[in-house]
């Protein structure tokens, strides 16, 4: 009987999803007030609205749609009915809600600690990111959704200005959107958190686990499941590229019988670098803690030379990390 019940109630719901319309101008003829929040995908009051409908809900006919496998559907509790539009340009997102929506307002956001120097307000986002499903030889990518608090240094969003000109300049000039950039500096400088900011400015996709020298990775699986275009490009994040580099200059790497690896040595290393040229709206970040003398040293020089990498970015021994971490979790005075 419980489970008979409960397929009827999936059923009518599911229907719902359907006829949202309707039911929604019901409930205003009714006298039932109905809020419209509407915004990109990492705006605020959205990642908000999504964070509390999902934590608060008792029942839902909520799935996922389409290629970018973006929610849509009804969630209802006792205090609340929403319902999420399905994105049909992949920017905008719609919820309707009947109920109090008091946690959108500002004396609900939570407080922060005292705002890093150079550094603009640091707020509640959400990006996508192509993650490595699968076995250990054998690579597949899936997108997921990410909420993330990012706070913006200046230095790292004129690099960010810089890297996106650089890949519209190329688009222009026929050769696709598409840059190659290696951005150096101590730990904690915030290289990896230029990715993370780029992504989200641009709606993209993230990428930060592929590997071209782990057997059965392959760039084409990645780009294949991120599905990239003009308007959701993807970002492919090389952490502590030297390591790569080091490891094929010493190579060849162990043979694996079942799966190839697309880098195994210094030729195929040089190949790919080649190659990442030609894969269009795409563009490949790469972080090293090391020094420009050693990018020079010997052979190296051929993998860090302009044709593989088109600019190279400095980011200074401020230690930016420990800034966030303080405006994290710093208490302000009378708390």
């Amino acid at each position: 009987m419980e489970f008979a019940a409960l397929v009827f109630l999936t059923a009518l719901m599911g229907a719902f999803s359907h006829l949202w319309q309707p039911l929604m101008v019901f409930l205003q003829i009714v006298g039932m007030g109905v809020t419209r929040i509407e915004g990109r995908h990492s705006d605020e009051k959205i990642v908000i609205a999504k964070r509390y409908i999902l934590k608060n809900y008792l029942f839902s006919s909520y799935m996922y749609r389409g290629a970018k496998m973006e929610p849509c559907g009804f969630l209802f509790s006792w205090r609340f009915l929403a319902f999420t539009e399905p994105a049909v340009d992949r920017y905008t997102t719609t919820i309707y809600m009947i109920g109090s929506t008091n946690f959108l307002e500002s004396d609900h956001e939570p407080e922060v600690g005292p705002q890093p120097e150079g550094s603009s307000r640091g707020s509640l986002r959400s990006y996508t990111t192509a993650v490595r499903v699968g076995g250990t030889y054998y690579a597949q990518y899936q997108s997921k959704k990410v909420p993330t608090f990012l706070i913006e240094f200046k230095k790292q969003m004129d690099m960010v200005d810089s890297i996106i000109s650089m890949a519209e300049t190329s688009e222009r000039n026929e050769f696709g959107f598409n840059a190659r950039c290696l951005i150096s500096g101590p730990a904690g400088s915030g290289k990896s958190s230029v990715a993370r900011i780029l992504t989200e400015r641009l709606d993209g996709v993230l990428c930060t686990e592929f590997n071209p020298s782990s057997p059965g990775d392959s760039l084409g699986t990645l780009v294949a499941a991120a599905d990239s275009d003009r308007d959701t490009p993807l970002i492919v994040l090389f952490d502590e590229w030297d390591h790569v580099v080091e490891a094929c200059r010493n190579g060849p790497l162990p043979e694996n019988k079942k799966h190839l690896r697309q880098t195994y040595d210094w030729g195929s290393l040089l190949k790919f670098l080649d190659d990442t040229a030609y894969v269009n709206n795409t563009i490949f970040l790469f972080t090293t803690n090391r020094p420009d003398e050693w990018m020079q040293e010997d052979e190296r020089a051929a993998a860090f030379r302009r044709g593989r990498i088109d600019a190279v970015f400095h980011l200074d021994g401020a230690d930016i990390a420990t800034d966030v971490h303080d405006a994290r979790f710093s208490v302000k005075k009378g708390r």
